[in-house]
């Protein structure tokens, strides 16, 4: 649990940008754990974050379907 702590206190003042650019981090936590149909941070992603810090962490995390329901 404390690798896990230490992953995403790592990633402390991450945010998202205003107006139509994108903070590519967070599009890429999404990419990393298999969510290729996020390509923005106005999508919520406080669960996106999490399952990436457990990947990194060697934990296991649900897996989603590439393209969830609504968001084609």
């Amino acid at each position: 649990m404390s690798n896990l702590l230490t992953i995403a206190s790592s990633q402390l003042g991450q945010k998202e940008i205003s107006g139509p650019e994108d903070n590519p981090t967070i599009v890429n936590y999404a990419h990393d754990i298999g969510l290729n149909w996020i390509n923005d941070d106005e999508t919520p992603w406080c669960s996106v974050f999490m399952g990436w810090c457990a990947k990194q962490a060697g934990l296991s995390f649900p897996k989603v379907p590439l393209h969830a329901p609504g968001c084609e």
